[in-house]
């Protein structure tokens, strides 16, 4: 029995986190499985208009060798966080720092303060740190 190609490629956007537009497409259809295909074949990848884990990865890694090329057209970088090749913008006033009412605590030298810019204190988290 033949694999719903259409089918495949939705299921695995949703487990992996990529949409159509990757392939500069809008739909799970035909097209789509057309346009893989041209993308692996132009890689040298088995062009079977699957998009699983192997044409996943090469397609994310080129997504992030060439952010730049997908950033909004008018970014300040300051004000955006990129996850999964998406500029996310950062709503400051929900932001709370750890010294702050409600912040998030963390125990004495899982993180440190540094001056960031003129009179801007960051707090930064180290990566072995533990939280209270």
């Amino acid at each position: 029995m033949p694999i719903d190609k259409n089918f495949y490629n939705e299921s695995s956007a949703a487990n992996l986190g990529w949409d159509p537009s990757w392939f500069d497409e809008k739909y799970f259809d035909d097209k789509l499985v057309r346009a893989v295909k041209k993308w692996q074949r132009d890689r040298g990848l088995t062009a079977d208009g699957l998009v699983g884990p192997m044409t996943f990865r090469r397609v994310w890694t080129e997504r992030q060798a060439d952010i730049d090329e997908h950033k909004p057209d008018t970014p300040a970088y300051s004000n955006y966080i990129v996850y999964n090749s998406n500029f996310i913008p950062i709503k400051w006033d929900k932001v709370v720092l750890w010294s702050e009412n409600g912040g998030l605590k963390a125990n004495t030298g899982t993180h440190m303060t540094i001056l960031a810019g003129p009179l801007a204190l960051l707090d930064i988290l180290l990566i072995i740190g533990t939280f209270a």
